[in-house]
């Protein structure tokens, strides 16, 4: 269902950002995306041609190979349109991304390696819309073992549950859907507890 009626109004800006997962023949799986910023208005430039409305302020694409266990195994990065030549110096440092995990703490440990000057706000949006995506790439690579065992056990560590357990709304503990989905995880609402009551 689409939002309400807006107001007469205009258009300013738009974000946009796609991503794809890709399985590919050598085993590993491709996640890849593309952050592209468009204004309504021309907007004059200091470093480049004046950008004309609908053209790219912002235009950066982004590639992940990962493997099953969603450990990064190669970045390449490319920008095709950023408001200063000094963007595109960050490019190599997302090499440092090689070798880490997309999965706890990743977000974290991502701003540590290439956050603040070390490189580039619409990159490191566009990575954290990436990292969802390469779980969801991952888990349809094994949809033949089925989703629900799949989510049972991916993310698990040790004896724990599995890492979607308390991430979200439909994901608590004691929601119907972990007590469908993973049984052996699910942990019922003890009275008085929190979100009961007055």
């Amino acid at each position: 269902m689409p939002l309400s009626k807006p107001v007469a109004r205009e258009f300013i800006t738009r974000r946009t950002i796609t991503c794809e997962g890709y399985g590919r023949e050598d085993g590993m799986l491709d996640v890849e995306g593309r952050l592209l910023d468009v204004r309504g208005f021309d907007m004059p430039q200091d470093w480049r041609d004046a950008v004309a409305a609908g053209d790219p302020v912002h235009e950066m694409w982004l590639r992940l190979t990962i493997d099953d266990k969603l450990t990064i195994h190669a970045v390449e990065s490319v920008t095709d349109a950023a408001p200063f030549p000094s963007c595109q110096a960050v490019t190599p440092n997302l090499q440092r991304l090689v070798g880490l995990n997309i999965g706890g703490g990743f977000k974290k440990r991502m701003m540590e390696l290439v956050g603040g000057t070390q490189g580039c706000t619409h990159i490191l949006t566009l990575l954290g819309a990436l990292s969802g995506v390469a779980i969801h790439t991952v888990s349809g690579k094994h949809r033949h073992q089925g989703f629900a065992k799949f989510w049972s056990d991916w993310g698990r560590r040790g004896s724990g549950p599995p890492a979607l357990i308390n991430s979200c709304h439909s994901y608590a503990a004691d929601s119907p859907n972990v007590q469908r989905l993973m049984p052996l995880h699910y942990k019922p609402r003890t009275p008085g507890a929190s979100g009961e009551g007055a």
